[in-house]
């Protein structure tokens, strides 16, 4: 008796199920990208229990005859290639013929579909073909599925919450509208409306149908072309930002996947913008020649592998960058939170809801200016969305003040400045430092201003190390643990490339002899054992690699504290040196420098504007 099998579709098709079907959210992947492929214009997705009880997904496409919905539920049965020379060059979402026949053998599953003439009705019920018969329908598909893994209840078990099932839902709903802009999305959870895109290609308009109005007035949008792929980014200002990545999203060919060096480059790009634990929110679009990408390494077709990644993430990288440092990024706090978030629902509510309305605030932006390059993203100026509202664009002109109001005069320098003129008042805790403008009341962290001075300043100096150096008239002791001293020992070299120069003179000590111009005479002794710290886990030095990480340690142990009382002279230096810098708004671990307080909501707090 031969001791192998050959398998029956039904069961076949039962295995394939746990690859293709692990959950309802998997189901809503496969038929909606079904729908996009069939040329639709509007698909809705309707769930019951999280998908769980019932999966409803209707699109207006271009149907199918009773020969091909038959077709449909047998397994590797596809419209979608025809050769293997079509495998190399994949333009559609779907292309196995896995999903259908693996959906139906653990569900109760019901094809209705029209190509605008005579409809045809399916009905299949744990792999088993129940019906087939005519019946009326519109131009399009709609697939029920009904009491997913009703016949595999290993498989229901292990099922999250119903709210959990439904939040991955939704999450994907909102990644298939992000891919697709052309195409309007609707979902609806137990008849209430969750997502409702209107499809018209608008991003600043998507975003805002899909994270609301603060969103999408943040939004900063920039294009790179080149001859073998083209990149449009779309960027949230860090002051909007997650604990996690999973509003970072990335889409290749209008598929979404997961590219983790396209994320980490973005998660690069805001260093020092944000803090580490947190996220941006982000939408990457990339489009490339389809034999530069497989995507057939996968079930679930979101892990793929691209020919010139590296190269891509760099790009992105410095256009990410280039936003960032144009974009103007003082948080503003103009009325209290809970206020502040039933107001923007309300608009939420009216625009999104409102077609008249959205289009009003649309109108009022003066442009989605976006950089088309044909160069280095290094090399070319970005522009940042425009605001939403006249409201919006009564804030940016308040920060935005003329040329002549930008300069700070101190007795060696001016400067023309990021931040918008700022009239010393005073300090607060011997902490915080109050300004004053037109527009409001601006407090300042002192630390966290002195921080990013000091960070950009030695991340500068080890990204170009001097090797000008002086010779100090009498030579620094200094005193190492003996780990240390087997640690100095072995990197002197790396030591004399930032021009400091040292010889041993005992078992534990060793002479500082030469030191660069840009060092701090009398802080020798906290800069090197600072820069022997922060190397000492790497067992190394590599100044280029870790510059990084070691101006943030420099910068934080040398800036000025907290508690520590600093006067008027002292301030306005401090504000003149911030304004020389690349990204003057938060420290290096990506906390605000600096935040303003509308005039108008200080006036509420005290009545004066009710």
């Amino acid at each position: 008796m031969p001791k192998i099998n050959q398998l029956d579709s039904h069961l076949a098709n039962m295995i394939a199920a746990g690859e293709v079907v692990e959950r309802p959210a998997s189901v809503v992947k496969e038929l909606v990208e079904n729908s996009i492929d069939a040329g639709a214009t509007h698909i809705i997705v309707s769930v019951l229990e999280g998908g769980i009880k019932e999966i409803s997904v209707t699109d207006d496409g271009c149907g199918m005859s009773n020969e091909d919905a038959l077709l449909a539920f047998g397994r590797h049965a596809t419209s979608k290639i025809h050769s293997e020379r079509d495998l190399f060059r994949i333009q559609t979402l779907g292309f196995r013929g896995e999903a259908i026949p693996s959906i139906a053998s653990v569900s109760e599953m019901s094809l209705l579909t029209s190509e605008g003439n005579e409809g045809y009705e399916v009905v299949y019920s744990a792999g088993k073909k129940i019906s087939n018969m005519p019946k009326a329908a519109p131009k399009g598909t709609t697939i029920t599925v009904r009491n997913l893994f009703f016949n595999t209840p290993a498989r229901l078990k292990y099922l999250k919450a119903t709210s959990t099932e439904l939040a991955a839902i939704s999450d994907l709903m909102m990644k298939f509208s992000l891919s697709n802009p052309n195409i309007a999305f609707t979902l609806k959870s137990e008849n209430q409306t969750l997502i409702n895109t209107s499809g018209r290609g608008d991003l600043v308009r998507l975003f805002g149908e899909l994270y609301g109005y603060n969103i999408a007035k943040n939004l900063m949008i920039s294009e790179y072309k080149c001859f073998a792929y083209s990149l449009k980014v779309c960027l949230v200002k860090s002051t909007i930002n997650r604990s996690n990545k999973k509003e970072m999203t990335t889409i290749c060919n209008s598929r979404y996947v997961k590219s983790y060096k396209l994320n980490d480059a973005l998660v690069e790009a805001y260093q020092t913008y944000i803090p580490n634990t947190r996220y941006p929110i982000s939408c990457v679009y990339l489009t490339l020649e389809p034999m530069l990408v497989d995507v057939n390494i996968h079930p679930s077709k979101a892990i793929i592998k691209i020919s010139n990644e590296d190269e891509i993430a760099k790009t992105l990288k410095g256009m990410a960058q280039n936003l960032l440092k144009e974009a103007n990024m003082i948080p503003l706090i103009k009325e209290e939170n809970k206020y502040v978030e039933a107001r923007q629902q309300t608009f939420i509510n009216e625009s999104f809801n409102n077609e008249n309305i959205f289009d009003k605030v649309l109108e009022s932006k003066i442009d989605t200016n976006v950089s088309s390059i044909k160069e280095s993203p290094l090399e070319y100026n970005s522009k940042e969305n425009l605001p939403l509202e006249e409201e919006i664009k009564k804030e940016e002109k308040e920060i935005n003040t003329t040329p002549e109001d930008l300069k700070y005069e101190s007795p060696n320098m001016q400067i023309t400045a990021r931040l918008p003129y700022l009239e010393y008042v005073g300090q607060v805790h011997g902490t915080y430092l109050i300004f004053q403008n037109d527009s409001g009341m601006y407090i300042m962290d002192q630390h966290a201003a002195a921080e990013r001075i000091n960070y950009e300043k030695y991340y500068n100096i080890l990204s170009h190390p001097s090797k000008e150096r002086t010779p100090l008239l009498i030579p620094y002791p200094l005193e190492f643990s003996p780990a240390e001293m087997i640690f100095v020992e072995e990197n002197l070299d790396a030591l004399a490339s930032l021009g400091i120069i040292m010889s041993q003179i005992s078992s534990n000590a060793y002479a500082v002899r030469e030191v660069p111009y840009w060092m701090d005479f009398d802080n020798i002794d906290t800069f090197i054992h600072n820069l022997i710290d922060s190397f000492y886990e790497e067992k190394e030095i590599s100044i280029i690699k870790q510059r990084d990480r070691i101006s943030k340690q420099i910068a934080c142990k040398s800036s000025i504290k907290a508690n520590h009382n600093v006067d008027m002279v002292e301030a306005m230096s401090l504000v003149a040196q911030l304004n020389k810098c690349n990204n003057p708004y938060t420290c290096p671990h990506g906390r605000p420098t600096i935040i303003r307080l509308d005039k108008e909501y200080l006036e509420k707090l005290f009545l004066r504007e009710m």
